[in-house]
């Protein structure tokens, strides 16, 4: 039982540490995706409320 916990521990950390390494790689492009979506959303209610529409992503 307890190697068991020890390979267990051993593939999450594995896990994570690949997790860390393409959150730390892809993250300009995530997080610049993720910017466009809510700034379409944004838009959209600055549209229906009368506002300028705004293009935070790019500054």
């Amino acid at each position: 039982m307890k190697k068991m916990k020890k390979i267990l521990l051993a593939v999450v950390t594995v896990v994570i540490i690949i997790a860390i390494y393409l959150k730390i790689e892809l993250s300009d492009e995530a997080e610049y995706k993720m910017c466009l979506g809510v700034q379409g959303i944004s838009n959209t209610i600055a549209k229906v409320l009368g506002d300028e529409p705004s293009n935070a992503c790019n500054e």
